[in-house]
């Protein structure tokens, strides 16, 4: 008995200790194998059904790439005027929110209006939202120098946060330093521009922001502007884009004591123009060791200021009624206690893969938004011919001294045929029609550079005909919604959970969430 039990104590207390040290090792293959098995456990768990048919995924792939190519000859990476039409149209037929899961770094290469048009459009609605990086790298913004000039003071620093913000877009340092009555020119919030190292480079400066529209106005006459060397006091106050992006993207509460959210030391701001104008939604995530996603941090921090993720805000901005709370109890969103593992992640709930979401390229949206533009510019060449067209007739039907201008009269009956000639249209009845009068008016060109028939039956009819065709409601009709058309096959691959949707249909846009 002695001797069986003695090869078993040592076999039993072998394998303790091989365990002990994997549990307290955790060699990469046991990591492996325990994310395997994960997976495994959350594909059999999915349930498509729960998925929210609110969401729309939509794609820019190279589809969507070639696409635009095809027909803007635009190539990668796009000028933000197509983000802004994309934008403005789900904004207007209702969606709750729109969400650029981008980083918006740099100005491209379409300039300064290009990136101010997307920003306007991002203002339109609250329920915009671009992406934001929290960094644990730091940005390098070199060292500034004492020389500044003083542009503009304000009763208050909020009320001279937009006059620093556009110095800011402009590629300038600014400061603004708060006075107290008696000292400078009677107290308030002073503006500074410039930090270089010498006068002369911010004369030079100076010289290259007033030539601006912007700041037309603020400069006046530059030999009156009061230039000075800054105190390391006042070089402190300094308002960057950092300061901008933890203004605008921080949510309304502090870090609690005790809290385990991820922690980021630096930001790194998106443009001026856009961030001032839509909700900010950190992007930064970490991944399981093989580079998978299964765990999300809802919130994180930074300056002992807390920032939601991007899909966070993006809750926030579609259904602004219900509020995300941090306290000491934990994370709460829509008064539901989110569950937090040791890291300050939240376990993704996985629904299954495919097209679990609905899934539309940008190209379906960017398409109808393209005919839209076409329909619209009919209606504008049409009124433009017809105005022509009369003009001519009127001149063929003479003045009150009977004279009539054959010259004009011509220029302005080719007028009428060169705008008609580039006229697109959708709807066949209406092309046709169009077709025939554009016949008929050529031929009628021989007689419009002859005085010998002053007013031509004929002419006077292709008038008519053409506000015929101005009027009818066919030809201004919009041609079918590809959005729509795309946006209802991809609902129906998932009819179980459009029917729990609470009223979404098969192809609605108004109150969705678009995430492109």
């Amino acid at each position: 008995m002695k001797k069986r039990f003695i090869p078993g104590f040592v076999v039993g207390v072998s394998v303790g200790i091989v365990a002990a040290l994997v549990a307290l090792l955790r060699p990469g293959w046991v990591e492996g194998l325990e994310l395997y098995t994960y997976d495994v456990r959350a594909r059999a768990a999915s349930n498509r059904g729960r998925a929210d048919p609110r969401i729309v995924l939509v794609d820019v792939d190279d589809y969507d790439i070639r696409w635009v190519q095809r027909n803007s000859q635009l190539s990668w990476p796009w000028p933000r005027e197509i983000f802004a039409m994309v934008a403005k149209h789900l904004l207007e037929r209702g969606a709750a929110a729109v969400a650029f899961d981008f980083l918006f770094l740099d100005p491209g290469n379409s300039g300064v209006e290009d990136v101010e048009l997307f920003g306007k459009v991002l203002g339109s609605s609250p329920g915009t939202i671009i992406g934001l990086e929290l960094s644990r790298f730091a940005k390098n913004r070199g060292s500034a120098g004492p020389w500044a000039a003083r542009i503009k003071t304000f009763s208050s620093c909020e009320k001279a946060k937009g006059v620093a913000q556009d110095f800011l877009w402009w590629q300038s340092r600014v400061f603004l330093i708060k006075r107290d009555k008696g000292q400078g020119d009677g107290g308030g919030c002073e503006v500074w521009i410039g930090g270089e190292k010498s006068e002369k480079v911010l004369r030079k400066e100076l010289q290259r922001l007033s030539s601006h529209e912007p700041f037309l106005e603020l400069f006046g006459d530059l030999s009156k502007v009061h230039l000075s060397r800054l105190s390391n006091t006042d070089l402190s106050k300094e308002q960057t884009e950092e300061h901008i992006a933890v203004e605008r993207g921080a949510l309304p509460c502090s870090v609690p004591e005790g809290s385990n959210f991820p922690d980021y030391p630096h930001i790194i701001p998106p443009l001026v123009p856009l961030m001032v104008n839509a909700r900010l939604g950190v992007v930064s995530q970490k991944p399981d060791e093989d580079g998978i996603f299964r765990r999300y941090a809802p919130v994180m921090s930074h300056e002992d200021k807390l920032f939601p993720s991007f899909g966070v805000a993006t809750a926030l901005a579609a259904f602004p009624e219900k509020k995300l709370r941090s306290t000491s109890k934990g994370l709460f969103y829509n008064g539901k206690k989110i569950p937090l593992d040791e890291s300050g992640q939240a376990i993704l709930r996985y629904h299954g893969s495919g097209n679990v979401y609905s899934r539309v390229g940008v190209r379906h949206i960017l398409n109808v938004v393209a005919q839209n533009m076409e329909i619209d510019m009919f209606v504008g060449s049409m009124s433009e011919a017809v105005n022509s067209l009369n003009g001519s007739l009127d001149l063929s039907r003479g003045g009150d001294s009977g004279e009539v201008d054959l010259a004009e009269r011509k220029r302005r009956w080719d007028e009428a045929l060169d705008r008609l000639s580039g006229i697109d249209i959708f709807h066949d009845k209406c092309k046709q029609e169009l077709g025939l009068l554009l016949k008929k008016m050529k031929s009628l060109q021989p007689l419009i550079k002859t005085e010998s028939i002053r007013i031509n039956p004929e002419a006077e009819n292709s008038l008519k005909s053409l506000e015929k065709i101005l009027r009818d409601q066919e030809c201004r009709k919009k041609p079918e919604d590809t959005l729509v058309k795309y946006l209802k096959e991809a609902d129906r691959g998932n009819p179980r959970s459009l029917a729990k949707s609470g009223g979404i249909t098969a192809g609605q846009v108004k109150d969705r969430i678009f995430i492109i």
